[in-house]
């Protein structure tokens, strides 16, 4: 019996890339339905986030259980297998344990050592359970990268600086405008990170900000906490105008915003500036927005650099947390060989 994951993330493919392969809500149970069908995956656990898509399974064939999943994701990406093969990661044994933890510290993420992606990890798993996806292997597994990712934070300096993508995001905006106290932000979205660009936005001193979303509910839930103006998602192309920064993380399969709808936009803005900072995966916003005089777009992609600069400053911290992550790896590994050693993971009365 072995482990494997299988996935693609930011440091394999670019982000129109990796944005096809995001199981959102209405994929979940298909695309884990197709994954069990596989009678020789025993455990399964998937998890989808802004920058990764990931496969956590525990199979007798590891070649087999790779396959499978590398055709589950190309088929639900509705992508030729061919054309994102080369993408796509594989690992099996104690280097997906190390794997795992090193996600859930925040090791592997754009931002070195953010906070969000733990509980990203632990709603992944707590969903896979709920299915009954997951059994004795993955039930340990996932309950030690939780514990592993809150003694790297509570041990180490890895969370010191700005370590979330909402957080460089607003680095960048201070980068683009000397006084960004004085701007006025459009935040389209009201979901976690949502919740975090309003924290860093209002630590910087903003207070300008304008609330788009769907649910105008949650959208005034944000500003009772952090101030500003809700509005409903309908009303956003009314208030653009008077806005600097649009900064968009809604939950969204596809683009809403385009070149037309922005160039409709800067015909009211006299010509003014405006930025548009996207953290949707997949995108809120089309690329041919570029193309828009005086529109300047960022997406998840262009924050790698500010995010490379972070970490040349965490070091340090990262080296300790690894020393933390072979240590907890190699007790598990101990722990997963003694359970197969004495048969106490009996899979064949268990398959589905």
């Amino acid at each position: 019996m072995k482990l494997f994951v299988v996935g693609i993330n930011h440091k394999t493919a670019p982000i129109d890339l990796r944005e096809k392969f995001s199981i959102t809500q209405e994929k979940y149970h298909a695309f884990n339905t197709f994954l069990s069908n596989h009678k020789g995956l025993h455990e399964q656990v998937t998890l989808s986030t802004c920058n990764r898509t990931e496969v956590y399974g525990v199979t007798e064939d590891v070649d087999d259980a790779f396959g499978h999943a590398k055709t589950a994701l190309s088929r639900f990406s509705d992508l030729l297998l061919e054309a994102c093969e080369e993408s796509l990661y594989f690992k099996e044994g104690d280097e997906v344990v190390k794997h795992l933890f090193g996600v859930a510290s925040g090791l592997d993420s754009m931002a070195i050592g953010e906070t969000e992606i733990l509980g990203q990890v632990k709603d992944a798993y707590l969903k896979a359970q709920t299915h009954g996806l997951t059994r004795k292997v993955l039930n340990t597994l996932f309950q030690r990268s939780l514990k592993v990712g809150k003694k790297v934070r509570t041990e180490t300096e890895i969370g010191l600086g700005k370590v979330s993508v909402a957080s460089i995001a607003v680095d960048l905006s201070k980068k683009i405008f000397e006084k960004l106290q004085t701007k006025t932000v459009l935040l389209v979205g009201s979901g976690p990170v949502a919740r975090q660009v309003c924290e860093a936005l209002v630590s910087s001193g903003l207070s300008n900000i304008i609330i788009a979303n769907r649910n105008q509910e949650r959208a005034e839930a944000l500003v009772e906490e952090f101030g500003g103006r809700a509005i409903a998602f309908e009303e956003m192309d009314r208030w653009v105008p008077q806005t600097d920064i649009v900064i968009t993380s809604a939950g969204s399969p596809k683009a809403f915003i385009h070149k037309d709808r922005v160039e409709q936009w800067m015909h009211h803005k006299d010509r003014k500036a405006l930025f548009v900072i996207d953290l949707g995966v997949p995108r809120n916003v089309d690329d041919n927005v570029n193309d828009v005089s005086d529109v300047y777009l960022y997406n998840l992609d262009n924050l790698q650099t500010i995010a490379g600069h972070n970490k040349r400053g965490r070091e340090t911290a990262v080296q300790a947390c690894q020393e933390i992550i072979d240590r907890q790896a190699e007790h598990f590994m101990e722990w997963f060989r003694v359970e197969l050693t004495h048969n106490r993971i009996p899979y064949e009365t268990l398959r589905k």
